[in-house]
């Protein structure tokens, strides 16, 4: 079945497929970096800088695809949803792997100096685990008035989380690995089409859904499941058309194989932990010595195939034992009937809780 006008509408959005230059450095050359918007868009309108908003740091192939699912709850809800395209992916300009984490640090503060953006919550999933929680740390300045932070599906080391695939990962020679791209090109398209595939292909089969899911699809992307569909298929085919090689790189560096350094900040998340606790001590002086907390969500799959129970157990755990109480409201919760991937999806609740939380993050 062709695609109707309206999916074809909604995946050729303006605001999907925006794109900024990031200044060459003594580091790199000048680099492209695409990225998109959800919900209300950027304009010279005094109050656009005032419109709450929150980066989304997506998985291993997440990028700016992501908000195409969230524009409808985020136009409703009145938040703005910015997400990046990561070196190698999209239209954005490929670096060396072990600048990935550099040139994201030099990215946030650019773009959002770009979109004239001055404060964001921050939400990651995945592989965006590792940017987002140096981001927290190393750019506290971008958060808002009461600084808010959600972590989905977080990634976790198989050291730790003893998966036994992503520990044969880890044992993959790098030189195999530089195939992840092409393998996952090839099992979302010829596999595999109609289901998520490695934290960045999202399609649904428009036959096997439970009428309440169903329902709840309907609402929370504003459009019919049928369309749904075909929009989820279309950016597929986009995506797969695009730059995919760094999805290469970031499975490199979730498998802690592409050398000292990579994960920066949080290569031990207890010693991340640490760090945190010494930088917001002092829980009345908050992000920017106003009074409040840092508050973090943390939302587990129910079933998650990339770090399973015993990962998300070692996550939450490394949360609850840093003694944070004093600076930091931590909370964690099971969403059910979700996968390492689908917990990103909008039917499942977790996107408009953390839109809602972004909006009262800025009052």
């Amino acid at each position: 079945m062709a695609p109707s006008s309206t999916a074809i509408e909604a995946a050729c959005r303006a605001d999907l497929h925006r794109s900024f230059t990031l200044p060459a450095s003594a580091a790199h050359t000048t680099l492209r970096v695409s990225y998109s918007i959800a919900g209300p868009s950027v304009s010279n309108d005094a109050t656009s800088p005032s419109i709450p908003t929150l980066l989304f740091i997506g998985g291993m192939f997440g990028g700016r695809y992501m908000c195409s699912s969230l524009n409808h709850l985020a136009t409703r809800i009145g938040v703005r949803v910015v997400a990046v395209d990561r070196p190698g992916l999209g239209g954005s300009t490929g670096v060396p792997t072990a600048q990935r984490l550099a040139v994201w640090l030099e990215t946030v503060p650019a773009l959002l100096a770009h979109l004239n953006i001055q404060h964001v919550a921050l939400a990651s999933h995945s592989a965006g685990t590792i940017y987002c929680l140096n981001t927290l740390l190393q750019l506290s300045g971008i958060l808002p008035k009461r600084p808010y932070v959600a972590l989905l599906a977080p990634w976790v080391h198989p050291a730790q989380s003893g998966v036994l695939a992503m520990k044969a990962v880890t044992c993959i020679p790098n030189f195999v690995m530089g195939a992840w791209s092409d393998v996952n090109r090839f099992v979302a398209s010829k596999i595999m089409p109609a289901t998520s595939w490695s934290t960045g292909f999202f399609s649904r089969d428009d036959e096997k859904v439970d009428p309440k899911l169903r329902q709840a699809i309907e609402e929370t992307c504003g459009q019919t499941y049928e369309e749904v569909c075909q929009e989820s298929k279309l950016l597929n085919k986009y995506r797969m058309a695009e730059n995919m090689k760094g999805g290469n790189d970031e499975a490199l560096v979730c498998a802690k194989k592409a050398g000292p350094g990579t994960w920066g900040l949080c290569e031990d998340y207890p010693k991340f932990l640490e760090l945190l606790k010494a930088k917001y001590a002092d829980a009345s002086l908050g992000m920017r010595g106003e009074p409040t907390k840092l508050k973090v969500q943390v939302f587990l799959a129910e079933s998650d195939f990339m770090i399973g129970e015993k990962g998300g157990s070692y996550f939450e755990g490394c949360w609850r034992d840093a003694s944070l109480s004093e600076s930091v409201d931590f909370e964690s919760s099971t969403v059910p009937g979700t996968n390492h991937d689908s917990v990103c999806l909008p039917e499942y609740g977790v996107i408009e809780q953390m839109l809602n939380e972004t909006k009262k993050s800025f009052l």
